[in-house]
């Protein structure tokens, strides 16, 4: 099952442009925050009938209701007819995409949503097939393959957000420019009333960028649960090593992620030209490390650093 060989900046587009839409009902992060509670944002407006929403309906011929997932009661053969069948829905989800004119006029693809205007709701095809995928691997807990693909579109989520956080913080960086402030300083500075267009658009800016931050951590650390999972359950196959490493490096775990790739590198997964790259990351991850023993203020490694989003490993 090959992966998708895209690169972020190819790829963020699709998510982005519904991370910021649906931003401002963000709920925080917490221990409180079950994985199918309404607060959640993976599972958010996607449950009840709504997890099959506008899915064709030859697609779907046997109704959840109708299976008894007990391994003891159940029908095996109609658990494996119910989840072949729920994979067929989600792959049909993930290939849901339309091209559509941005804010810029330019051309980007992004998943179609599933509930077309007037309708509002901000819910893609990839937010219907996690939530699927989410019932697959729940009640097929044994489906390895269907919970790293799982892992991986969360992980793009998750990314998407991470980028989306990075270009609120750019704009941030330019406006308080605009106000003769440092690039980077208390918030407190710029409620400035010399500059009220600008002060206004930092704080939604922020506000934009911390509801981001709540759902990012969700989706990234539902998707390193998977990775996991996935690994105890297949532990000679390491390609989720590699979505691992990113997902703490995004979170700003560097310790952790040197740790992944380190592990990573110590197999012969990862192409000669991609070794090379990796070890450059590594190095500045550590280089920031060490100067910040020194300097508790030293900047933080590059967050451009260009890594694709997906994972760099055939499967």
């Amino acid at each position: 099952m090959p992966l998708s060989r895209l690169d972020l900046s190819s790829f963020a587009p699709i998510l982005l442009g519904f991370v910021v839409a649906g931003c401002t009902s963000a709920q925080p992060a917490n221990d409180k925050q079950t994985e199918h509670s309404s607060t959640n944002p993976i599972y958010r407006n996607l449950e009840g009938a709504d997890l099959y929403a506008n899915i064709p309906s030859d697609l779907i011929t046997i109704k959840d209701e109708d299976v008894d997932f007990n391994e003891r009661s159940g029908d095996a053969e109609l658990v494996a007819r119910w989840a072949t069948e729920r994979r067929k829905v989600i792959g049909w989800c993930l290939k849901e995409k339309i091209t559509e004119l941005n804010d810029y006029n330019s051309e980007q693809v992004v998943y179609k949503r599933v509930w077309p205007k007037p309708d509002m709701r901000p819910q893609t095809r990839i937010d219907q097939g996690i939530a699927i995928a989410s019932k697959v691997v729940e009640n097929v807990p044994s489906d390895s393959w269907e919970r790293f693909r799982l892992g991986e579109s969360l992980f793009f989520k998750g990314s998407a957000m991470y980028w989306g956080i990075d270009a609120c913080m750019n704009r941030i960086g330019v406006l308080r420019g605009e106000m003769s402030l440092p690039l980077t300083g208390p918030e407190s500075e710029e409620k400035n009333p010399k500059f009220p267009n600008q002060s206004h658009e930092i704080e939604t800016l922020r506000q934009t960028a911390r509801g981001l931050y709540d759902d990012m951590r969700v989706y990234h650390t539902t998707a390193y649960k998977h990775f996991s999972t996935f690994a105890k359950d297949r532990p000679m196959d390491k390609t989720g090593l590699d979505f691992m490493w990113k997902i703490q490096y995004q979170l700003g775990n560097f310790r952790e992620a040197v740790r992944l790739m380190n592990e990573l590198l110590d197999t012969d997964l990862i192409t000669e030209d991609n070794v090379k790259r990796y070890q450059d990351i590594r190095k500045a991850i550590n280089d920031y490390l060490v100067e910040r023993e020194i300097n508790s203020a030293a900047p933080k490694p590059d967050e451009r650093i260009k890594f694709k989003v997906e994972g760099e490993i055939p499967k």
